[in-house]
């Protein structure tokens, strides 16, 4: 883990803290080589549900899933049939994952500085 995560963490946690957050919903985005694409509509009727009703939830871990496993590979061709046209999985390493990210968040800050 790197000191931006951390750091990242830390703010997240004091934040929720300091405006009484009492459960947190964690959506990973980087984990395992296969997954199980679930419909956006279906996560925000399961996520409303825990919501909804957060402390029958409390210290548990509630895995959202869809029906079919697939790998990155696989979850590629599967869009580049829906999409039309060939989209490709590319497997970052993680430091040239993070260099993007930042640079994602300064080129967002240039445009909201240039726009407001």
């Amino acid at each position: 883990m790197t000191l931006g995560l951390i750091a990242a963490t830390v703010n997240f946690a004091q934040a929720a803290k300091e405006n009484g957050v009492k459960a947190v919903v964690h959506l990973s985005q980087r984990s395992a080589n296969r997954h199980s694409p679930i419909a956006a509509a279906d996560q925000g009727r399961a996520i409303a549900a825990i919501l909804k009703k957060p402390d029958a939830y409390i210290g548990q871990t509630i895995n959202l899933s869809g029906p079919v496993e697939m790998n990155h590979e696989q979850m590629a061709a599967e869009l580049s049939v829906a999409l039309g046209r060939k989209i490709v999985f590319q497997d970052l390493p993680i430091d040239e994952y993070c260099a993007s990210m930042r640079l994602r968040d300064t080129c967002a800050k240039n445009i909201k500085k240039d726009y407001t």
